[in-house]
């Protein structure tokens, strides 16, 4: 579940265009990582949003835009529910209007609490 307040998205990849042609099945995502334990365990992580190509089929001639506010894959680093460093997700892409289109991309970047003291860099 989400969290309540801002957070600082600091964005470590972004792939290339998904090229014409291709059909994304699946995501995954490995990801090594931990919150400091200092309290507000699980609100910090890795999350991978998907991105619409600009001026593609169904954006409607706009920029560049996430598909949806929420990420399409996120790992959640909370001491509470694993005590490993080593995450791994996957999932079938959604069908329809949210699934990847080529030309769309995938950003990833770190989630983190906006505290003092906090920062994701």
């Amino acid at each position: 579940p989400a969290r309540e307040g801002v957070h600082w998205l600091y964005r470590m990849a972004v792939s290339n265009p998904i090229p014409t042609g291709v059909r994304t099945t699946s995501i995954e995502l490995h990801a090594t990582g931990m919150d400091q334990g200092w309290g507000n365990s699980g609100d910090s992580g890795v999350v991978v949003y998907l991105v619409r190509q600009a001026n593609g089929p169904g954006n409607g001639g706009h920029a560049a835009r996430l598909i949806d506010e929420d990420p399409i894959l996120d790992v959640v680093y909370d001491r509470r529910r694993q005590s490993s460093r080593q995450h791994h997700v996957s999932i079938e892409c959604p069908p329809g209007a949210l699934a990847p289109q080529p030309g769309d991309h995938f950003s990833v970047a770190l989630k983190c609490p906006n505290y003092p003291g906090w920062h994701a860099d």
